[in-house]
């Protein structure tokens, strides 16, 4: 495995512990533990931190290292207020390129989330959701568009900021309805709807 390899690889590692809530806002990173479960070198890993540094997903503080980089609740709104819109934008777009294989493929995996809500599966919910937003957004043309939505996904990692939310999987069993619609909404090209739909779907009250 190449050193590029292993940089990315300790970048996603990163990403997915933060995802998580293993990593939590404002706190810093334990960079000799990551070395330590990854099993590699401390070069790649330092490759990783500076690239999420420059990602905006950590800050790199002068002679102390490396710290989550914690969002306060406007922020975190305004975020999700824009990437529904982003989203929604790309909903439409990809609606005209889905045809019934790719329907069914979006409807099992509501379906999977469903099962992961009702056992209360927090990591598997939140990388099933994932996956289906991915699976309509690679249908979209719109190339700067998604770049955009994966820079601010990848930025505010989304899905931090439900895991400390009162009634987080009644809160997903709303928005697992509003995957449905939106499948629905797809298919029947009902786009207006469909671009309002997605758009709100990001929204939600955040509690500190």
């Amino acid at each position: 495995m190449n050193k590029a390899t292993l940089a990315e690889q300790a970048y996603q590692y990163i990403i997915e512990q933060i995802k998580y809530g293993k990593f939590k806002g404002g706190e810093k990173i334990d960079e000799a533990g990551i070395v330590e479960e990854l099993g590699i070198s401390r070069t790649p890993v330092r490759e990783a931190l500076l690239q999420l540094a420059s990602d905006d997903v950590l800050v790199n503080v002068a002679r102390k290292g490396f710290f989550v980089r914690n969002f306060g609740a406007r922020e975190k709104l305004d975020a999700c207020t824009v990437l529904g819109h982003l989203d929604a934008l790309s909903a439409v777009a990809a609606a005209p390129f889905l045809g019934e294989e790719d329907f069914a493929e979006l409807i099992r995996m509501t379906e999977e989330m469903d099962d992961f809500i009702e056992k209360h599966e927090f990591e598997k919910y939140s990388d099933t959701q994932e996956q289906f937003h991915l699976y309509y957004q690679k249908k979209c043309p719109n190339h700067p568009l998604l770049e955009t939505i994966d820079y601010l996904i990848n930025k505010y990692v989304i899905s931090t900021f439900y895991i400390d939310a009162p009634m987080l999987y009644e809160h997903f069993s709303i928005s697992n309805s509003d995957h449905k619609k939106m499948i629905a909404m797809m298919r029947e090209k009902k786009l207006d709807e469909l671009y309002d739909t997605v758009s709100k779907h990001w929204g939600y009250t955040i509690e500190e």
